[in-house]
């Protein structure tokens, strides 16, 4: 079972950072190209949001992608969530990440 990433409920950071690769393991050309994450409380079928991720620049971070939270994605009830991340590339083909990223957020005491 893959770690979960965990956060605290209505936090903005940290961001969420995702190195993209093809198969032989090499950075993923992401020009032109389109990311998107999908939650979901886990178990379920209704998704909560979908955040664009950015794409760092090429030349110096080659495949490198961060989701930058907005105010109110983790603002959500203490629990278990999954993510799907999408690439859309520059030529339409569209790939989904197989594993589902794994998210736990708990409450807020302060």
């Amino acid at each position: 079972m893959a770690t979960a990433f965990k956060y605290v409920q209505g936090d903005t950071g940290p961001q969420l950072r995702f190195t993209i690769t093809e198969q032989d393991g090499s950075a993923a050309n992401l020009a032109g190209a389109t990311a998107t994450l999908h939650v979901r409380a886990a178990g379920e079928t209704t998704l909560l949001f979908s955040r664009q991720l950015i794409f760092l620049d090429h030349s110096t971070s080659p495949g490198v992608a961060v989701v930058q939270w907005a105010e109110g994605d983790l603002n959500q009830d203490p629990g278990s969530y999954e993510g799907e991340l999408e690439i859309v590339k520059s030529s339409g083909l569209r790939e989904t990440l197989y594993d589902k990223i794994k998210i736990k957020i708990r409450e807020d005491f302060a």
